[in-house]
């Protein structure tokens, strides 16, 4: 078993807030920002949960199992989650800071 308590790489606090995102055509996605400075420190979905700057050696041990053809294949599918990911976390955080947020169990 491997426990591991996220702190922000910025301010170094383990008070966090997380962030959970529905959305029809993806599996739910958690984002973990800081509670003081608000940086970005983790993001994930029901498929893994990956810390933010984390490095292309633990998405390959996330995906042990997985088939693949190249490193190439690797480090495209890994950098279009990260991106995937970012992307919906600034949608997210509009929509927070626009009021437009449920209370858990409900969709907006």
């Amino acid at each position: 078993m491997h426990v591991e308590q996220q702190a922000c790489p910025s301010c170094h606090s383990t008070e966090v807030t997380n962030l959970l995102v529905g959305q029809n055509e993806h599996p739910e996605s958690i984002y973990v920002r800081c509670a003081k400075c608000e940086e970005l420190i983790a993001w994930g979905n029901l498929n893994g949960f990956f810390p933010q700057g984390e490095t292309l050696e633990r998405y390959l041990k996330s995906r042990a199992g997985s088939e693949s053809d190249s490193g190439r294949q690797w480090l495209s599918g890994f950098q279009a989650q990260r991106k995937l990911a970012l992307a919906t976390y600034q949608e997210a955080l509009e929509q927070l800071g626009s009021g437009e947020q449920s209370t858990h169990g409900e969709s907006t």
